[in-house]
């Protein structure tokens, strides 16, 4: 059974669900976060249509870490993109033994969207330079999305295609092959 075959089968299950979308939007409010503001934010999702925006923005979970802990480690496996609310993480890569600062986001970025579209492993470890508030789309989600809204799988090809073209550069820099 697919989600609206269960609600329509089942009214306490959508009352359920209902009741907790309200209780996260305001926890969200008292919080001062809005993930439709990180979405529109952005650069990548920044020209997608409202209901597009909202759609991603429902669909994602927030979680908290201290500083100095790992998001996800090269190598692992992709499940998920993650949008930056509050704090700074810093994306480093390992290449011929020796580990490498590729990138420092802030507030309002993204990453982890180059091993959800080619299913592949993480290509670099992130991990939090301060406590940073992570709200979360995972796969399952972000395809159901491209099935629905053919643009944001467009979008996250765009950036991927970017974010690769400036990763084998520096592994160029830094001398030897791309790792594979």
């Amino acid at each position: 059974h697919d989600l609206n075959t269960l609600m329509e089968e089942h009214p306490d299950l959508r009352k359920s669900l209902a009741a907790a979308e309200q209780q996260r939007e305001a926890e969200l409010a008292a919080a001062g976060v809005d993930p439709e503001q990180l979405v529109t934010r952005a650069r990548l999702f920044r020209d997608l249509p409202a209901a597009v925006a909202r759609a991603i923005a429902a669909r994602m979970m927030e979680f908290r870490l201290p500083e100095h802990e790992v998001v996800f480690r090269q190598g692992e496996e992709a499940n998920a993109l993650y949008f930056i609310a509050r704090g700074v993480v810093r994306v480093m890569l390992e290449t011929h033994g020796q580990t490498r600062h590729l990138a420092t986001l802030t507030q309002g970025d993204f990453f982890g969207e180059g091993g959800l579209l080619h299913r592949r492993k993480r290509g670099a470890t992130v991990h939090t330079l301060t406590p940073c508030t992570l709200y979360q789309v995972r796969r399952e989600d972000l395809e159901s999305l491209k099935d629905i809204h053919p643009e944001v799988g467009r979008l996250l090809a765009d950036v991927d295609r970017s974010r690769v073209k400036d990763t084998e550069v520096m592994r160029q820099i830094w001398g030897g092959a791309p790792d594979r």
